[in-house]
């Protein structure tokens, strides 16, 4: 893209992890030194990770009150009582099996609740999100979410998790805020893709303009993090809903002939998937 001559402050790559994306920017610096002429040259290409980048969007947006992240001790103590108050009105029943659990219990049910609710901000599936918490809560978890949301807000805050959804509505109903970004990013390139949730995909969507100079590279066959809201369909999306032509790499430098075959014929099971011819080297 350098070559291209697009101005590098333009350019922004994303990817999952810190390490990863500290990596990638050591190494592309390290490339892009060692091309330039008359000593050193350092290029301004943005690289962070999903959390970071949608951090910094938002603190230089003006849109955080406090750029301070709630600790985990912090949102226990800010869904405590709203979980006590649910729990009056399980009754006997509920008061019981609390019994029959030790006092522990309510603090380990908050730890899934809280859990849950990052699952419901990176996926927006309520009923999903539900499922993962002690059956006793499921009938009261909706409101929950609701009460525990004002107590953040409330707090003037941010949960770790509130940093994706809260850009991605930020760039939805600001059209001012989502113009600036888009003009300071006209090159997105995305590592990992398999990776991402719903929110972030959708969040990809609003900062990118047309025409829409996207790279997404990712594996749907090495999709493993449902359990944290990602879902590797957003490949099939990403390939219909931007025309996105495909790239196959289809040698594997890793593993022989007979690796390749045994593990395509257990993946080739997943219907939900691009086929895919692949070769060892």
């Amino acid at each position: 893209l350098l070559e291209q001559k697009v101005p590098p402050e333009r350019i922004l790559v994303i990817t999952f992890m810190k390490e990863a994306a500290l990596s990638m920017q050591n190494r592309f610096q390290q490339m892009a030194g060692a091309a330039g002429h008359g000593g050193p040259v350092f290029y301004p290409v943005n690289f962070g990770t999903f959390h970071s980048i949608f951090y910094h969007i938002l603190k230089e947006s003006k849109a955080l009150k406090s750029g301070e992240l709630l600790k985990n001790s912090e949102k226990k103590n800010l869904i405590f009582p709203i979980l006590k108050t649910y729990e009056k009105q399980q009754g006997p029943g509920g008061a019981s099996q609390e019994g029959q659990e030790g006092a522990g219990s309510l603090g380990d049910d908050a730890s899934l609740i809280l859990s849950a609710i990052g699952f419901y901000k990176n996926t927006m599936q309520m009923s999903a999100a539900c499922e993962k918490v002690p059956v006793r809560w499921q009938p009261y978890f909706e409101a929950i979410c609701r009460e525990y949301a004002l107590a953040v807000k409330k707090l003037g805050r941010l949960d770790f998790d509130d940093m994706l959804y809260e850009c991605k509505v930020m760039l939805q109903e600001n059209a001012s805020v989502r113009n600036y970004w888009q003009n300071r990013f006209r090159h997105i390139l995305i590592d990992e893709f398999q990776d991402i949730n719903p929110v972030q995909y959708e969040a990809v969507k609003l900062l990118a303009a047309r025409p829409y100079n996207i790279f997404a590279v990712g594996d749907d066959d090495q999709a493993i993090y449902g359990f944290r809201g990602s879902q590797p369909e957003c490949l099939k999306r990403f390939e219909a809903e931007y025309r996105a032509r495909q790239l196959l790499l289809d040698v594997n430098y890793r593993s022989r002939a007979e690796i390749v075959r045994a593990s395509l014929a257990v993946i080739e099971e997943n219907k939900d998937r691009f086929v895919k011819q692949l070769r060892a080297a």
